[in-house]
């Protein structure tokens, strides 16, 4: 049809002197059959004088009509309130559900009032605290895990789910308050915060103390880091800020901006993990500077690095389900791994293989189980078998460079993904077949069967002999692996790679090597790129060593 009828035709649809066309009264402006809300926002307002909090979850249906949403809820209730007019909740043990008026183009609010708890969550450092340090001053704690804020607050506990959190704390006029996001001190005794975009289990948290002074830290480009620390405190002197700077340069430019804001907020009190994150938050533990059992020579500032890899790892992009919580750990770790091994002083990266090594062995889980084993086991996998698995054995078998490009490629859009998308992304950034390698080292049931490796070697003469790598382990799977192989001969020393590939048919691989005489030692994996089993599988322990993580 030519431009100009078509120009001519729009006139007379939209002349204006024409009458407006009223809507049809009998079509409702949205679908009849509401269904269940949509938790789209979450507000608190906490009083710390006497630690009531009202809760409001703004919702939205996809209907017009009645609707009932349900909320994970521990603590009693002191009622609750349907569009600012009064409403019953049902409840449960571990929930509270409530009916109103819902429509598909407005927010309904179901505001809720209750007690904060005090209240840890087992097998977590997350809950409702006051805690005391060893100098006797006070610090007042709400944080969450993956699907636990329930036990504290009415939420919605669904993981992978991403919110706008309101965060609003009357308190002492000394006390500072840290809260997720954008941070506004309203009034002396008024700190609020506001996130958008966030998953629960980090964004509905606060610390709150007026032992903490406040200092710069570092300040580059667009980007603040401020310290929150007590007097005497050394944590904050632990780090070199000039590493801070360029590892979140790094980042920026690997995964775009930091996705809270331009300001890091970094704060120190009694932990029992080493370290944890929210939206533009981190709270490190307060005896990092000295603590000798984390197995990294720079401790704080490994920690430190690990949680602002969280901002986008975790926070922004934020696992499916509890079963894909050790991706972000793995990606976190791998990130301060890569950086430090290309910008740290020597030693710093072999350190961090070693800690993953000793905590790999005997591992109770696979990085991604599929038998639904508990959250402490979960956690035991995620900080050692799970980064080397997923990121450092691939290294030589497709390239770290294909996995730092998969890594910026899973974590391009904020929402919820799971192991099988990080995956994906490896196989599309190397171009190979992972099915085989993820069947054997990240996706299963139980505890992996990690193979033991044994070395022989046999002379064959002019200055040549043969290295063969044996995997001991129950059934016939042979895993895929480079295993790297040092081996000292009349004061020589050869490293070798003995190469299994990605998709092995036997358990046995050989190379040829250069010798000088007959070998005098035969070391595997010398510098801990591999997670193997210490010992023969017949001769495991009846109950395996299990590995309490500092949870980072």
């Amino acid at each position: 049809m030519p431009w100009i009828v078509l120009l001519a035709l729009a006139a007379l649809a939209c002349d204006p002197d024409d009458p407006p066309i009223p809507p049809d009264a009998t079509t409702p402006p949205c679908p009849q059959d509401p269904g269940a809300p949509v938790v789209r926002a979450t507000a608190l307002e906490i009083d710390l004088a006497s630690d009531r909090v009202r809760t409001t979850h703004s919702m939205r249906s996809e209907g017009e009509g009645t609707c009932c949403t349900s909320l994970a809820c521990e603590p009693e209730i002191d009622g609750a309130r349907w569009n600012d007019a009064p409403v019953d909740a049902a409840r449960t043990a571990t929930s509270i559900e409530a009916c109103g008026p819902c429509t598909c183009t407005e927010d309904a609010a179901l505001a809720i009032e209750s007690t904060l708890p005090l209240h840890v969550v087992p097998g977590t450092d997350a809950g409702f605290q006051r805690i005391t340090d060893a100098a006797g001053r006070g610090y007042t704690r709400l944080a969450a895990w993956l699907g636990t804020c329930g036990s504290i607050v009415p939420c919605d506990a669904t993981i992978g789910v991403l919110q706008d959190v309101t965060i609003d704390v009357h308190h002492a006029p000394e006390q500072v308050v840290l809260c997720p996001g954008a941070r506004t001190l309203v009034a002396a005794d008024r700190t609020r915060c506001a996130v958008t975009a966030a998953p629960p289990y980090v964004a509905l948290a606060f610390a709150a103390s007026d032992a903490w002074t406040s200092r710069p830290f570092v300040e580059f480009d667009d980007t603040r880091v401020v310290f929150f620390e007590p007097s005497g405190g050394r944590v904050a002197a632990s780090i070199d800020p000039d590493a801070v700077a360029a590892f979140v340069r790094w980042l920026v430019a690997e995964l775009g901006p930091l996705p809270y804001g331009d300001e890091l907020r970094v704060a120190t009190m009694p932990s029992t993990w080493l370290g944890y994150e929210h939206p533009a938050n981190i709270v490190l533990n307060d005896m990092l500077a000295t603590r000798a059992d984390t197995g990294y020579p720079s401790p704080a500032l490994h920690v430190l690095l690990h949680e602002i890899a969280h901002q986008w790892a975790g926070d922004r992009t934020t696992p499916a389900s509890m079963a894909d919580f050790a991706w972000k750990e793995s990606i976190a770790e791998y990130l301060v791994y890569v950086f430090e091994d290309e910008h740290r002083p020597a030693g710093e990266a072999d350190a961090t293989r070693a800690t993953w090594h000793r905590s790999a062995r005997f591992s109770p889980a696979y990085p991604r189980p599929i038998d639904d084993p508990s959250p402490e086991v979960i956690r035991a996998v995620a900080y050692g078998l799970a980064p080397m698995a997923t990121f450092l054995q691939l290294e030589p078998l497709v390239g770290r460079e294909a996995l730092l490009r998969a890594i910026t490629a899973f974590l391009r859009e904020p929402g919820a993904r799971d192991t099988a998308a990080l995956i994906a992304e490896i196989e599309r950034a190397s171009g190979h077949d992972l099915d085989g390698y993820t069947s054997a080292w990240i996706v299963g049931a139980g505890e992996p069967p990690l193979p033991h490796l044994v070395a022989s070697v046999v002379e064959l003469g002019a200055g040549r002999a043969e290295l063969t790598i044996t995997q001991d382990g129950p059934g016939d799977r042979a895993f895929p692996m480079q295993v790297e192989v040092r081996v000292t001969s009349a004061g020589r020393e050869v490293i070798a790679h003995v190469d299994f590939g990605l998709a092995p048919t036997s358990r046995v691989a050989r190379t040829t090597i250069e010798l000088e005489g007959t070998p005098t030692a035969v070391e595997i994996d010398p510098d801990d790129r591999l997670a193997d089993s210490p010992v023969p599988w017949e001769a495991r322990p009846a109950a395996p060593p299990r590995p309490t993580p500092l949870e980072l």
